[in-house]
């Protein structure tokens, strides 16, 4: 049985982080007011200006970019580089050697579907219970910090493996396995993937126009120019051999819109499969 977590930044929020591109805004802000790069000054002074309109970057970015494919390349690995120093500074906030939190991050992925409402409750029992072979939890992770890949690894470390819990430890009649873990965004550790699902969500005609432009914007084409091909690759099998998919502090934006177009797929497949 396969289940999976889609981790959004409502999960860093919950951990006490200020994550929100909202929380950011004002140091890169500051950090850009005497920039020698144009394009970087008038793309930072677009945000200054407004800063509600930009509560979702990645759309607010697609709406408000001009210039060249290469301003939007400056433009994005400026706020890329800076963004990366501003989350590490906030993941030291996480204390991971309060166990509370690692209690709290087990019983979510053991029996998370116990916070759902009664009906839903009922429903995703009935599909554990209707299971005989062990649970694989994987996780797609769609933020930027290493918060999930450390307390995946807290578990991991207490078991000496990745044998989540045995059963009947609990009331689960399976033993639950930690499965993969896909950072479909990248990392603060490597390079950080920030950008739009396609060239069309540009409003900017001309800038669509651009040779080569998706390597500097699009998700998928940066994740494949950067050689992990295989990341795209391994959501697309990870969301299809689900039985089960949770989200958690995920918002579904446009940004992402072809991955939301696959998990629709997938639920369209098989009336059993659940979201």
């Amino acid at each position: 049985m396969n289940i999976t977590f889609l981790i959004g930044n409502g999960f860093d929020i919950k951990l006490g982080l200020k994550t929100r591109y909202t929380d950011f805004y004002p140091t890169y802000i500051d950090s850009n007011k005497h920039s020698k790069e144009e394009s970087i000054k008038k793309f930072t002074e677009l945000i200054d200006s407004n800063y509600e309109t930009w509560s979702d970057f990645e759309m607010a970015f697609a709406k408000n970019i001009f210039g060249t494919r290469i301003d939007v390349r400056n433009i994005l690995y400026d706020f890329s580089v800076k963004f990366t120093d501003y989350l590490k500074e906030q993941i030291k906030l996480c204390d991971y050697s309060d166990n509370n939190i690692y209690g709290k991050f087990k019983s979510f992925l053991l029996y998370g579907y116990e916070n759902l409402e009664s009906r839903d409750r009922q429903t995703l029992k009935s599909i554990y219970d209707s299971f005989d072979e062990s649970i694989l939890i994987n996780f797609i992770n769609f933020n930027y910090t290493d918060t999930l890949n450390n307390l995946i690894k807290i578990c991991e470390d207490k078991s000496n493996s990745n044998l989540l819990q045995k059963k009947y430890a609990g009331y689960l009649k399976r033993d639950v396995y930690i499965g993969n873990l896909i950072n479909i965004h990248g990392s603060i550790d490597d390079s950080i993937i920030l950008g739009i699902d396609s060239i069309e969500q540009l409003e900017n005609d001309a800038l669509k126009k651009e040779n080569g432009l998706g390597k500097y914007c699009v998700k998928s084409e940066m994740n494949n120019d950067m050689g992990n091909q295989q990341i795209e690759q391994n959501l697309f099998k990870t969301i299809k051999s689900s039985n089960i998919i949770y989200s958690y502090g995920i918002s579904f934006g446009d940004s992402d819109k072809s991955r939301w177009e696959i998990i629709a797929e997938w639920l369209k497949t098989n009336k059993k499969n659940k979201l």
